[in-house]
């Protein structure tokens, strides 16, 4: 049977970050070249909406494939779970909607502790994008918040979640695909990239 996968992230940063890092990792020096036949990237828009959203499309993009075998993927933060008793998205509810479709193989990629965690990794080439001749000394107790002040050092905004033109091809997307290799090394391994050639 043949393979695909859904990826499935909480905004457009992610979105634009994941699009970055496939396209790194479908360099002409990596080996293996992506085992799979459909790829589908959806950004949800928000946490909450893994709930539901995320178990239409998965179903739609399944029922509409019935040669192809899915892996799914699952991108977000880690950082909105620790807020509260209760956690935004259930996510045993929601792998068991996923296996009740026939998905056999569902993947979470948990930035710890956000996104912006993962582009502090390449403080250059933020520093390059926002036009700072020095890199500042990060103000900040988490990523975010450090995100928002180099951004203000700049006299702009960020928005989380929200897509920051051309930030991203500012970055390198290799250098935060392997400073997180934690996380990345299985999403590599399914699509068929050997990661000892990444970095």
């Amino acid at each position: 049977m043949k393979r695909g996968f859904m990826v499935f992230l909480e905004g457009e940063t992610e979105e634009e970050l994941y699009q970055g890092i496939i396209s790194f990792l479908r360099n002409d020096k990596l080996e293996g070249h992506f085992k799979l036949k459909k790829l589908h990237i959806h950004n949800l828009k928000g946490i909450g909406n893994f709930k539901l959203k995320l178990l239409g499309k998965a179903e739609k993009i399944n029922s509409n494939n019935p040669d192809i075998e899915y892996t799914v993927f699952l991108c977000y933060d880690t950082d909105v779970f620790g807020l509260g008793k209760k956690p935004p998205v259930d996510w045993s509810h929601v792998e068991s909607r996923l296996k009740q479709m026939g998905i056999k193989k569902i993947i979470h990629l948990k930035a710890d502790k956000s996104i912006e965690d993962w582009l502090l990794c390449d403080l250059n080439g933020l520093c390059s994008y926002l036009k700072l001749s020095k890199k500042p000394k990060l103000k900040g107790r988490t990523g975010y918040e450090k995100i928002c002040n180099l951004f203000r050092a700049s006299n702009r905004v960020y928005t989380k979640g929200s897509k920051a033109s051309g930030l991203i091809s500012k970055l390198d997307v290799g250098k935060i695909t392997c400073s997180n290799c934690d996380v990345m090394s299985e999403f590599c391994k399914e699509l068929g990239v050997n990661c000892d050639n990444t970095e």
